[in-house]
């Protein structure tokens, strides 16, 4: 009985490890693999330097090298798609809002009081030239948050806006 018992955990742990499998791969924000007729090169940008081999026959290996390579973009940047100014700041009657977009989007601008209430709340269709004024004037002497969001209420930036006199 302790033979078979024995058997069956032996042949359960051999299936076991041979289940389990590792796969080479990298989660990077850049790399390339380049090939030729007598060598190839692959390269991975945010890669963890391991170590450095070279022999006789040209070989270098560097890091982790991976058979599959996952490339993740970077999202430009509200600032190289958006030239936003606001003015006067601090203000005491109107603040004027002027926005440039290099892309036709519908934006949306809420502003809101150090309590968090949401004063003022505007969407402006798509255009890429906006301009929009907003009335300090029946507001108290204070600190405001100016949001401003593109479609789908995708933040592009937010403004310290205070409001003095």
């Amino acid at each position: 009985m302790k033979k078979i018992l024995l058997s069956i955990l032996l042949i359960t742990g051999i299936e076991i490890s041979y289940c389990q499998s590792i796969s080479r791969e990298v989660n990077a924000s850049a790399g390339e693999f380049f090939i030729s007729d007598n060598s190839s090169i692959s390269w991975t940008l945010g890669e963890i330097i391991t170590g450095t081999f070279v022999t006789n026959n040209n070989i270098l290996t560097q890091g982790f090298q991976q058979s599959l390579l996952n490339v993740f973009g970077i999202n430009e940047n509200a600032d190289s798609i958006f030239n936003i100014n606001i003015y006067p700041n601090p203000t005491n009657n109107i603040l004027n809002i002027n926005i440039k977009s290099k892309i036709e989007t519908t934006l949306n601008l809420k502003l809101f009081d150090i309590h968090g209430n949401c004063l003022f709340n505007k969407e402006i269709n798509k255009n890429k030239k906006f301009y929009e004024k907003i009335n300090f004037s029946n507001y108290k002497n204070s600190i405001y948050l100016l949001k401003i969001f593109s479609s789908k209420n995708k933040f592009v930036k937010s403004y310290k806006i205070q409001k003095v006199y």
